[in-house]
């Protein structure tokens, strides 16, 4: 991997100087970690599970809870943990299926519970839940998880598994009789999860009523979009994990949403089938191993990167001691707190922030950096740590490094990544090896849908989790299956989705959006020696400081400053018009749209943003960036309307057949207003004249058909004549035209879309607390752009109200017409 990025400039900077390289990293973890972090964190969701749905718009505060004695509450108990789940198996709890409720009670880590009916395992080791699916223990293996609402997506997620060689067994553990069912028609291993039937069960909080969020979903609903019921899950998943653990196996668990390209075992020891990287061997020796949310690829194998948020999504956990009581504890911990979900309470207990037996958090998040590495290289210790180099941390439960231990860990560092080993550390205060997985190779959703990461790196990606995304619904996860079908990963589709039907396909609409920007372009496209790819360096932010210098604006007036998602909101007016009249062509024409390429200036996120990119350090993401769907629109909006469409690389598929893509045409709108239309068979173009009326079109591809007996299959039109070539007239009802613009409207606004950039945003910090200070939203002194034709500057507590009809219209373009 380090030939592969030997090219890279920025990686030949930081191997020719380790020791500059690691005081950078060590002054940005400290300063965003230790200063920055004690503010954001209060105003912005929990980094873990950044994943979509409305819910993660909404502000989420985090509160302490005070340290007491902890009060009895239901919770999942899993039998004694010293003779794991041995119970017989009964007539009515046959291997493989939902077994009885039985009562149960235990005492954990010396906090107290109270007796809950649930449901247990039938772990009779002769007769283990998963039947015959699995070899005998010891062993590793694949693990997902889920319920119905998400069947598709572990389906999904056993066909990429199955196309891995050497991958071992791998195990489905289902949430509900439905998907319990579903695998066994299909054949996939899988067993019933313990306790499941807890999640979807309203009355069942799994904490005391009083202080847990209510439920609204049941089982049939998306359980990521209500904080109750994914807050059981995680539970559910982590009592799976130690009683699996316990029987021997070594498991690597992955949400639905992960899609699998290659083999993890190299990475993370534990198969018999494929040898183990040299490089990875301290990760071999951990006892858990995780995906991280962090965005900064330069903070990968550094020292800084175990402090950044810890996602659950992509998880390895070695059958040994240590990580089984961790899995009681992380059960215990996520059901008895009120906030956050079970990625929260994995991160709070191995950042040390509970003291064993003790209710509420007794630590700040921040544990003493940096953690203590599993092995020193120096010259003066060389041998493996322990936590007898580590000590108390005076008024906290913390531990830290020995300061005479502390120069070797310096040295260690430097050594190690030299030598292009990954270090694990001793964490949840030195009881505890974790590692993290290589970002290049074990992706989050930012660094693989929006950064592209594996498309100039030189590193192969084996895994990417859908974090960092927005679109999904209770009903159903559209957001994320849009993001997999754009990249041509979703597998689901049968062959008809590839095969019938007649397509538009919009062309050359990166021609429009250049366009657009070249008056912005002598100053924001600029490149920086951090900018990774030379053809893909734009920085809006030097709007913003142009402005400031020419018309010497003060920075204390942030408001007046050029916004940097200017060029980017111009841009998405322009390709609404596109779309707009693709959409009414393509349903005038009974042909399925296939959406141009779309390409952003600035991203979409939750928080601030900083030169239009999310926050990531040193490291830069190349920009424009070819963006997902559903970072300019809702893809729900589009799905519940019933616009027939395709994703913007859907030509390019490898299951669309040579007889669709020979079988094409082009539609011209070029011709003078008023000249006759003409039809070119050897070029096979059909030119229109300028402000056609759609159904022109209409006609005279009918006429084409009647001449040789079809259609081709495809039409290409270029984005700039459909957008502004043709007339507007849809019909002669004006009921029907009415319906149009107002479908057109709901699909096309971008409403929930926001721009909230850091350059415009330089008072926050004087404006946020004063709010807080009256029980307000802090993000009301956010200054955001919000899209119209005449950009809307609010805030995401007014901007609803601030944000006219006629002025989202007049972005999208004109209104539809009756002839």
């Amino acid at each position: 991997r380090r030939q592969a990025t030997a090219s890279i400039p920025w990686a030949k900077t930081l191997r020719a100087a380790p020791a500059l390289a690691l005081g950078m990293i060590f002054v940005h973890f400290a300063v965003n970690s230790h200063v920055v972090h004690q503010y954001l964190t209060q105003h912005m969701p929990h980094t873990g599970r950044v994943e979509s749905s409305d819910s993660s718009r909404a502000h989420t505060k985090h509160a302490q809870d005070n340290p007491q004695v902890l009060k009895p509450r239901p919770r999942i108990d899993f039998g004694n943990s010293t003779v794991p789940f041995r119970t017989e198996p009964s007539a009515a709890s046959l291997p493989g299926q939902p077994p009885q409720n039985q009562v149960f009670n235990q005492n954990m880590n010396g906090i107290e519970t109270t007796q809950v009916q649930y449901s247990s395992y039938n772990s009779n080791p002769e007769h283990p839940v998963w039947g015959t699916h699995l070899p005998a223990a010891p062993a590793s293996i694949m693990l997902t998880f889920g319920s119905k609402s998400l069947s598709d997506f572990i389906l999904n997620w056993v066909k990429n598994v199955k196309k891995i060689p050497k991958i071992g067994p791998y195990i489905v553990a289902a949430m509900d009789q439905e998907l319990l069912e579903l695998c066994q028609r299909e054949h996939i291993p899988v067993f019933y999860a313990q306790s499941a039937e807890i999640i979807g069960d309203k009355q069942n909080l799994g904490t005391d009523p009083s202080r847990q969020k209510q439920q609204h979903i049941g089982a049939d609903r998306y359980y990521r979009t209500d904080g109750a019921a994914f807050k059981k899950m995680g539970a559910v998943k982590a009592a799976t994990l130690q009683m699996m653990l316990e029987t021997g196996y070594s498991v690597f668990i992955s949400d639905a949403d992960v899609v699998w390209f290659s083999s993890p075992w190299p990475v993370v020891g534990g198969s018999a089938h494929q040898e183990a990287r040299e490089a990875s061997k301290f990760l071999q020796e951990a006892d858990i191993l995780s995906s991280t949310d962090c965005v900064d690829y330069l903070q990968d194998d550094g020292p800084g990167l175990i402090g950044h948020e810890m996602n659950t999504g992509m998880l390895f956990l070695r059958a040994t001691p240590t990580a089984i009581e961790f899995t009681k504890e992380w059960q215990v911990r996520t059901l008895e707190t009120t906030d956050g979900h079970d990625q929260t309470e994995f991160n709070r207990i191995l950042h040390g922030m509970y003291t064993k037996g003790a209710a509420g958090r007794t630590n700040n998040y921040n544990a003493p950096w940096p953690y203590l590495p599993l092995s020193l290289d120096s010259p003066t210790l060389n041998r493996r740590t322990s936590v007898a180099d580590l000590q108390p941390v005076p008024g906290s439960s913390h531990v830290q490094i020995r300061s005479d231990v502390m120069p070797a860990v310096w040295e260690s560092f430097k050594r190690h990544r030299a030598s292009g080993h990954r270090d694990a550390y001793w964490m949840w205060h030195g009881q505890i090896k974790v590692g993290i997985l290589p970002m290049g190779e074990f992706l989050n959703g930012h660094l693989f849908f929006t950064r592209r990461l594996q498309e100039y790196s030189g590193v192969a990606p084996i895994a990417v989790h859908l974090t960092y995304q927005f679109g999904d619904t209770a009903d159903y996860v559209y957001g994320k299956r849009q993001r997999l079908r754009e990249h041509g990963i979703w597998l689901m589709e049968d062959d008809s989705y590839f095969t019938e039907g007649n397509f538009l396909v919009i062309k050359d609409a990166p021609e429009g959006y250049r366009h657009i920007v070249e008056q912005y372009a002598p100053v924001a496209k600029v490149c920086k020696p951090t900018d990774p790819v030379p053809t893909k360096c734009w920085h809006g932010a030097k709007l913003a400081e142009k402005s400031i210098a020419d018309r010497a604006i003060s920075p204390r007036d942030p408001e007046a400053f050029d916004d940097p998602a200017r060029p980017h909101l111009e841009i998405q007016g322009w390709l609404r018009g596109v779309l707009r009249n693709g959409i009414v062509l393509a349903k005038k024409m009974n042909r399925i749209l296939v959406l141009p390429v779309l390409e952003c200036y600035c991203e979409r996120h939750w928080w601030i943003l900083d030169d239009c990119r999310i926050p990531a350090g040193p490291s830069q993401m190349p920009m424009p960036y070819k963006c997902p769907m559903d970072h300019i629109f809702e893809p729900a909006d589009w799905f519940i309307a019933k616009v027939d469409f395709r994703e913007p690389a859907f030509m390019s598929n490898p299951r669309v057949p040579e007889e669709v893509h020979n079988s094409s045409m082009r539609l011209s709108v070029v011709a003078a207003q008023g000249t006759p239309p003409l039809w070119d068979p050897k070029q096979r173009v059909l030119q229109m004249p300028r402000k056609s009326k759609f159904d022109d079109v209409v006609d005279q591809m009918e006429s084409i058909r009647d001449r040789h007996g079809s259609e081709p299959r495809v039409v290409e039109i270029q984005a700039a004549d459909l957008r502004d070539e043709f007339s507007l007239c849809v019909g002669t009802s004006s009921a029907n035209t009415e319906k149009w613009n107002r479908k057109l409207r709901n699909i096309l606004d971008g409403r929930l879309v926001e721009f909230c950039s850091k350059e415009r945003n330089t008072l926050l910090g004087e404006v946020g607390p004063p709010l807080e200070a009256q029980g307000l939203d802090a993000k009301q002194g956010l200054n955001c752009s919000y899209p119209g034709k005449w950009p809307v500057t609010s805030n995401p507590v007014k901007w609803a109200s601030m944000i006219t009809q006629e002025n989202r219209q007049a972005w999208i373009g004109d209104l539809l017409q009756s002839c």
